[in-house]
């Protein structure tokens, strides 16, 4: 494929397929900036695609991401490849994959004739029909851009623990009240500790106030602001595994990772596994043996822990109990020389913008 000029009467556009809620905040938003920086005219759609990692307020989110002209929803994007009313095929522009199937992204790259881009966190091959695999071992980590854009700044720790609610109604349902129980805990040892629940951006409003209404939140402090700033206000963050662990590192912030084993349903897969986990017996079957290999296999589930290939954050896997997880939040919190050693495993792993440009840079011969 030719790079040279097409429509030069028209701006070029830059399609970006994407799918749930970890990739939106932390590798299109930044993205998205770097790129208007550079090429100001450009025409960006975000095409989001199917994922069974979707919290459904993807659309919404997107939407508000300043500099996107348009959006379209999972079904609006499979209905356009198969529409055959294609209004952009001849003009100049390329397509983005950052998350989900990249068939979506390589479909979308056929009809317009455009070449296909895909960032990769992974090392095995994405099939023909991509014309650059920019994997993450080679340029670095996107998810860092989002911190490294970020003012530098060492404001005071107003809270002691904060725990990350999850972004996905259906983790969100389930992992709320367990921590509130962890919460209400560590209240009953240590009265002056300042406690936060952070809500997600994906997490709407009416559930939201389900969830206050219903939960015994009082003493607990509500944040709705962004995730960073809590995190930079944090002295101790709880989550699931997942994009927070990896914001938390790069923020320098000390964490804690959970998984219930005892909620099967907050375990999530990729691919097929993830389709077959979600039918009932079968999918719970599936899960209990997935969980088997994780313990024999000793798989690290924390992004830190997966970067290092070693435990550098505690990853406390099992059957939770409430009780005795508030006292090891507690250990943790009541010992510097911990919390001072996360933080320095932390600054092996800077944050910097050194992916995005390189993405950037790519997309600059095409668009």
């Amino acid at each position: 494929m030719s790079n040279s000029p097409k429509g030069t009467n028209s701006p070029s556009q830059l399609w970006i397929t994407t799918n749930s809620p970890g990739e939106l905040s932390s590798w299109v938003t930044p993205l998205v900036r770097l790129i208007r920086e550079a090429r100001p005219t450009v025409i960006i759609t975000i095409a989001l695609v199917p994922c069974q990692y979707s919290s459904g307020h993807e659309y919404e989110i997107a939407s508000q991401i300043p500099g996107v002209s348009h959006v379209l929803t999972p079904s609006e994007t499979i209905r356009y490849l198969i529409g055959f009313k294609w209004p952009h095929r001849g003009e100049r522009g390329a397509v983005l994959c950052l998350g989900g199937d990249p068939m979506y992204a390589k479909g979308l790259g056929w009809v317009h004739d455009w070449p296909v881009i895909a960032y990769s966190e992974h090392e095995y091959g994405l099939g023909f029909g991509i014309k650059t695999v920019l994997r993450k071992s080679v340029i670095g980590d996107l998810m860092a851009s989002r911190i490294a854009m970020r003012s530098r700044s060492t404001p005071e720790k107003q809270i002691d623990v904060v725990f990350f609610t999850g972004s996905r109604p259906k983790q969100f349902d389930v992992f709320a009240p367990l921590v509130v129980m962890i919460a209400r805990q560590l209240h009953l040892r240590k009265p002056q500790l300042r406690i936060a629940l952070q809500r997600s951006l994906f997490i709407d409003d009416e559930r939201w106030a389900t969830f206050c209404a219903t939960q015994p939140v009082d003493g607990i402090q509500l944040v709705t602001q962004d995730s960073l700033d809590t995190l930079a206000h944090s002295r101790l963050m709880i989550s699931l595994p997942g994009t927070s662990t990896a914001e938390s590192m790069y923020m320098g912030t000390p964490m804690m990772v959970l998984v219930p084993l005892n909620r099967l349903d907050l375990i999530q897969m990729d691919g097929l596994l993830g389709i077959i986990g979600s039918i009932p017996w079968l999918g719970t079957l599936l899960k209990k043996l997935a969980i088997m290999v994780m313990k024999t296999k000793n798989r690290k589930v924390a992004l830190p822990n997966m970067i290092a290939r070693r435990e550098i954050v505690p990853e406390l896997v099992g059957v939770l109990e409430p009780d005795k997880i508030a006292q090891r939040i507690l250990e943790v919190l009541e010992s510097p020389e911990t919390l001072a050693e996360q933080r320095r495993e932390f600054d092996r792993f800077m944050a910097t913008t050194a992916a995005a440009d390189r993405i950037v840079a790519e997309l600059n011969q095409w668009i």
